[in-house]
């Protein structure tokens, strides 16, 4: 161990060894912060991933998302492992996701170190991702799936390909891990496959006069990383119903105009996520979307040669950053191809990108004079974590985040002791809105069964709900209008339900006569 670290503090330095720590530090801390208050309240597709690591630890096998064919389950079993030592709460379920971003901003560091030579670089890079943009901080703490691990996946392939040398000892034990990691890539998410294709492009480059010796490694590492999406593939066919559904219809410039305008800019931190609103007065999101498309463009302007060398696998031309360019300049073609990113109310589409984002503007940085050197960095990251400030301002001004079922927001710190009291009463099935519906299960851990009105994840629970014997089921919202409605129906109907109301939940059951359930299920 002290080999080790003394191995690294001659890479680093001690004093940007230890500034390193301090901003991985600082992203943990973050994160935390915003894990424990209302903005990291927990939301239905969160829910999702939390009843599928417990159905892991009771035996159930999940290739991918439930309910999808795509965007792999590997943060799951993560999560089961944790849940297997520690209470099952939000907090700890999120732990992997948290383990996971703050892994992230180290590795953003390192590669960043790698790429412009210089520790405090490494430092600035890892400094930047710790504080924002907000939407990398607040997605980052969120249980969606496979998120997480597309933006670790990118930037650690980039770092695994930098340090590749054809000709060494252990070439073929790098060429395996960076075939590992694009086949966990193409397992776990289509962002982290679009952002190492022109990584794998240039580590081909690499190899090149090698093939024959590091090609076979890769082949059986990639293998071995898309193992589950292979096994799959093989049981249901290649090209499976994605369990989506249909996007609305939209146009590829329909898309691509939605990603320069709001998407962008929640992207770069400078518009709310949701409304698509300026965060400052003083940086309209126009300007700063101008700012960022020129200097992407002076940057591939400056590298030209060098991305032409990786496009014709020329590897001693071509720097680190050149296949960064190449994703950050494309992404528009795959994101207006997909029908899929119509949604333009979060950049999520563009969550895998982050680490490439901040990497390109360091090294930038590294290439200006003395003083624009050390100004540049410090302004971006003092900037950046302003407008992360004022957006989770605006977040806990509003009330925090959460699921929504009509008009009516979902607290789903209120849903343990709502679960208790159904429990108490004798419910073991309940219908609820999507939004409500996988809180309810995840909180329950197994003892209610839930049925959402619609995209349903789990068919068993359905049938379990669906089996349940009338007096037991209950239908469950949230206080607020929707609910008054719901009363003014029954009324209407001359029905009579029983009423349970927990905190900021309400549950009708014994609907008499049964008939008048549709008073209450009618949106």
């Amino acid at each position: 161990m002290r080999a080790v670290l003394r191995r690294v503090l001659g890479r680093w330095g001690t004093a940007p060894a230890a500034a390193l720590v301090l901003a991985v530090a600082l992203a943990a801390v973050i994160r935390l912060w915003v894990l424990h208050s209302p903005v990291g309240r927990m939301e239905s597709d969160e829910a999702v991933t939390g009843v599928m690591a417990q159905r892991i630890l009771d035996g159930e096998l999940f290739a991918f998302f439930a309910g999808q064919t795509y965007m792999g389950s590997l943060e799951q079993y993560a999560q089961a492992a944790v849940l297997a030592v520690t209470p099952d709460t939000p907090t700890t379920l999120r732990m992997v996701q948290l383990a996971l971003s703050v892994a992230t901003c180290l590795l953003v560091g390192v590669t960043a170190r790698r790429l412009t030579n210089s520790p405090w670089f490494g430092v600035a890079a890892a400094a930047l991702f710790a504080v924002g943009p907000w939407f990398n901080v607040e997605k980052g703490i969120r249980s969606h799936g496979a998120y997480d691990t597309a933006q670790l996946l990118s930037v650690l392939g980039l770092l695994l390909v930098v340090n590749l040398s054809p000709r060494t000892r252990l070439a073929p034990w790098r060429a395996a891990a960076v075939g590992f990691v694009a086949g966990l890539a193409l397992w776990e998410s289509t962002l982290a496959i679009i952002a190492l294709l022109p990584v794998v492009w240039w580590a081909i480059g690499v190899a090149r006069h090698r093939l024959p010796h590091l090609l076979p490694p890769a082949l059986i590492g990639a293998v071995l990383g898309a193992a589950p999406f292979i096994v799959h593939r093989i049981i249901h066919g290649p090209f499976p119903p994605s369990g989506s559904g249909e996007p609305p219809a939209t146009t590829f410039a329909d898309r691509t105009d939605l990603m320069l305008s709001p998407v962008l800019g929640m992207f770069l931190g400078v518009r709310h996520i949701g409304d698509g609103r300026p965060v400052s007065q003083f940086l309209p999101p126009a300007i700063a979307t101008m700012i960022a498309l020129g200097a992407l463009g002076a940057g591939v302007w400056s590298r030209r040669r060098g991305i032409r060398d990786l496009v014709l696998l020329r590897a001693p031309g071509v720097h680190g950053v050149d296949p960064i360019l190449v994703v950050l300049s494309l992404m528009v073609i795959p994101y207006g191809l997909t029908g899929f990113t119509w949604f333009a109310g979060t950049p999520r589409y563009l969550f895998a990108l982050y680490p490439f984002a901040i990497l390109a503007v360091i090294v930038a940085a590294s290439h200006l004079g003395p003083r624009a050197r050390l100004a540049v960095p410090v302004v971006l990251i003092l900037g950046t974590a302003v407008l992360s400030a004022s957006a989770a301002n605006r977040a806990l001004d509003e009330g925090g985040r959460g699921g929504w079922v009509g008009s009516s927001r979902v607290y789903t710190e209120d849903i343990p002791a709502f679960v208790h009291r159904l429990e108490r009463d004798g419910i073991t099935g309940v219908h609820a809105d999507y939004w409500l519906a996988y809180p309810i299960q995840y909180a329950s851990e197994g003892a209610l069964a839930v049925e959402p009105y619609g995209n349903s994840r789990f068919p068993n629970l359905d049938a379990r709900v669906e089996s349940t014997t009338p007096g037991a089921v209950a239908y469950a919202i949230p206080v607020g209008p929707e609910e008054v409605a719901i009363r003014d129906r029954l009324r209407a109907a001359g029905a009579t339900a029983r009423v349970i109301r927990v905190g900021r939940l309400v549950a009708f059951t014994d609907v008499d006569p049964a008939t008048a359930v549709a008073a209450i299920t009618t949106p």
